[in-house]
C-alpha cells in the first residue's frame, strides 16, 4: 500500500494536467438571411411564412418576420402582392388557387435582406389502379414502450400508373381516424376531437426496396426505376385496436422534387443529431438568396375497410 499510493497520486495529477479548454475566437460569422416555407396544395390558398436565419452558435428561439413584402406570379404573370403578414404571423393568399402544369414564383423583400427568390410547379394527382388490404393477424402482441399491446397485422396494396413523361415522386401515408373526449368535473362529455393515428407507429420500415425513407406515418419513394410503367407497391400494417372491418384512410401524395429531396435531407440531418461521428448534413433548399423550401403538392384521400 506504501508504494501504490503515491503513483495514485501521480495518475491523478496528470489526468488533471491533461485537461485543456479552448477559446473559440473570431468564429466565422454570416448575415442572417430569410427562411421561407410553402407547400403548395392545389384548390387551397396559398401560405407562406418567413423566419430570420441563425448562427450556429445561437440558441435564440425562431424569429418570424412579419414585415416582408411578396410577390406571386404565374407562368411570369404578378398575380399577387402582400406587405405584411397577418396576425398569425403568416403570409396568406387567399384566392389564389395553384394548378398543376403552371410555373410559381415567389419573391420576398425587407429591409437589412437579401430579397429570396423561389419556383416550382405543382405534379399532377397520382393514378390509383389498385388498392386492397389483406389482415393476416387479428390477435398478434407486441412489446412497445414497455408495455405490451394488442395488434392487428396485415398489409396494404397499391397500384399505380406512372407517368413516363416526368420523373414522379410520392409520399405515402395510411392512418385510421380515432375520437377523444374532454370531460367536465360532473363526468359531462365537453367535447369530441378527431384525430389521426398512423398505422406505422411502430413498424414504419418496409421491405420494399422502392422505400427510399420514412418520415412519421409516411412512406417517401419515386418511380426513378419504373418510370412510365404500371406498378404495386405493398406495405406493412401494424396498428393496436384495429381490426377487420375498420375504415383505413390512404392518403397519396404527389409531390415535387424540391420536396422530396428537402424531406429526405431533414430524415439525414435528425438522424445524425444523435450520432457524434456523423458527417455534417446540408439541408436541401430552392430558395435563391436564402434558405428553405417552396413546392408543391397534389393529394388523393382513399378510404378503404381493414379487410
Amino acid at each position: 500500500m506504501k508504494a501504490t499510493f503515491p503513483l495514485f497520486i501521480l495518475i491523478i495529477a496528470f489526468l488533471v494536467g491533461c485537461e485543456k479548454t479552448e477559446k473559440i475566437e473570431d468564429f466565422p460569422k454570416t448575415a442572417p438571411k430569410m427562411a421561407l416555407n410553402c407547400i403548395m396544395i392545389p384548390d387551397s390558398g396559398i401560405t407562406v411564412i418567413i423566419y430570420k436565419s441563425l448562427s450556429i452558435l445561437d440558441n435564440a428561439p425562431n424569429k418570424v418576420l412579419n414585415q416582408a413584402t411578396l410577390e406571386l406570379f404565374k407562368d411570369g404573370v404578378s398575380v399577387g402582392k402582400l406587405e405584411a403578414a397577418n396576425h398569425f404571423s403568416y403570409y396568406y393568399f387567399p384566392d389564389i388557387k395553384p394548378e398543376p402544369g403552371h410555373e410559381y414564383k415567389l419573391t420576398a423583400s425587407l429591409k437589412g435582406f437579401e430579397t429570396i427568390t423561389a419556383a416550382s410547379d405543382i405534379p399532377s394527382k397520382a393514378e390509383i389502379t389498385n388498392l386492397s388490404t389483406i389482415v393476416r393477424d387479428t390477435s398478434s402482441w407486441g412489446w412497445v414502450y414497455g408495455t405490451n399491446y394488442f395488434f392487428s397485422t396485415g398489409k396494404l396494396i397499391l397500384g399505380l400508373k406512372d407517368d413516363h413523361e416526368t420523373e414522379n415522386y410520392y409520399r405515402l401515408s395510411m392512418y385510421m381516424l380515432d375520437t377523444t373526449y374532454s370531460f367536465n368535473e360532473y363526468g359531462d362529455t365537453v367535447d369530441t376531437f378527431i384525430y389521426r393515428n398512423s398505422l406505422q407507429d411502430y413498424n414504419n420500415e418496409s421491405s420494399n426496396p422502392m422505400i427510399e425513407f420514412t418520415e412519421g406515418e409516411s412512406y417517401y419513394f419515386s418511380d426513378q426505376y419504373l418510370n412510365g410503367k404500371e406498378f404495386t407497391i405493398e406495405l406493412p400494417i401494424r396498428y393496436s385496436g384495429s381490426t377487420p372491418g375498420d375504415s383505413l384512410f390512404i392518403e397519396l401524395s404527389a409531390i415535387s422534387m424540391d420536396l422530396y429531396l428537402f424531406k429526405k435531407s431533414m430524415i439525414k440531418y435528425n438522424d445524425s443529431q444523435s450520432n457524434p461521428f456523423s458527417e455534417p448534413i446540408k439541408i436541401y433548399t430552392n430558395i435563391e438568396n436564402g434558405y428553405g423550401i417552396f413546392a408543391g403538392s397534389s393529394i388523393i384521400t382513399k378510404r378503404i375497410r381493414y379487410n
